[in-house]
């Protein structure tokens, strides 16, 4: 298990309660399985049931695009900061 920081968008931030976090986990996948599971108010804001990222929702390991570096099973390591951000639009 690592010991990884997340920071969340203001967005997410006011629905989980919190900007940010740390989380025991192996994975990113378990990052995220664990965020919906201990933050009820992130309960279908940030991954489809199967645990994908809805397409709106953009997920960084240390900076990097998580489908850059190895995708939803990347390996985390002790102290790696994952950033969750929406989408943002408008015209």
């Amino acid at each position: 298990m690592a010991k990884v920081h997340v920071t969340l968008s203001n967005v997410l931030a006011e629905a989980a309660g919190t900007k940010k976090l740390e989380l025991e986990v192996k994975t990113l996948r378990d990052a995220l399985k664990t965020l919906i599971a201990t933050r009820n108010g992130l309960s279908g804001q940030l991954a489809t049931n199967e645990g994908e990222p809805y397409e709106h929702i953009n997920v960084f390991v240390d900076g990097r695009d998580y489908r850059f570096v190895g995708g939803l099973d990347t390996s985390l390591s002790d102290g790696a900061v994952l950033t969750v951000v929406p989408a943002v639009s408008g015209g």
